[in-house]
């Protein structure tokens, strides 16, 4: 069973929503094409995946519910790249916000799932559509992020366990010299066994 990952704070996803607003900042940058179908789409949801993940009381909700806005964001991903010109677009590399938050804040079950759809979303446009906005070369991002990906989420993830395990080890730590502390002349540290 895997252990249930730290909750993000209030202002943890602030990072992430700034990020996925910028994106929208650099449309007018070249290539551009006119999209503006899915353009206004990936707006939009990105708008409500921000907006829930600022506004929606996350502790109440069960854990696995943490991953809807990050996994939800590589549809965004999709049609800002569909909008933008298909693989030359450069949004590609937004594949790392979701990536990173599931590695910060979701299991390892959470992480894998993202991972695939990372890897789906490359390599599905290149099967459906092609030539000439996924050629073939996409390929090679694909399986780039395929192996990359892993790698950067599941060492950021394992990072967070560790330092997870740190801190309830330093609490523990921090009780027990507590409990010595309290303890009544005598019987504590420094004490002589003969007196």
């Amino acid at each position: 069973m895997e252990r249930p990952p730290p909750l993000p704070q209030p202002r943890s996803g602030r990072p992430f929503a700034v990020a996925a607003c910028f994106a929208f900042a650099l449309v007018p940058l070249p290539p551009h094409e006119e999209g503006p179908g899915p353009l206004i789409a990936a707006g939009l949801l990105t708008l409500i995946i921000v907006m829930s993940s600022l506004l929606i009381p996350w502790r109440r909700l069960p854990s696995s519910a943490v991953a809807l806005p990050p996994l939800a964001y590589f549809v965004v991903i999709a049609l800002l790249r569909d909008a933008e010109g298909g693989a030359v677009s450069g949004y590609g590399l937004l594949v790392l916000l979701p990536v990173f938050w599931l590695a910060l804040y979701g299991t390892r079950t959470q992480l894998s799932v993202a991972l695939v759809m990372m890897v789906v979303m490359f390599a599905l446009p290149i099967i459906l559509f092609g030539e000439p906005r996924y050629p073939s070369s996409e390929w090679r991002r694909a399986l780039m992020w395929a192996g990359l990906g892993p790698l950067i989420g599941f060492t950021v993830q394992r990072l967070v366990n560790e330092r997870e395990q740190l801190v309830e080890r330093l609490k523990q730590v921090a009780r027990t010299d507590a409990l010595r502390d309290r303890q009544p002349p005598g019987l504590g540290r420094g004490a002589s066994s003969g007196a």
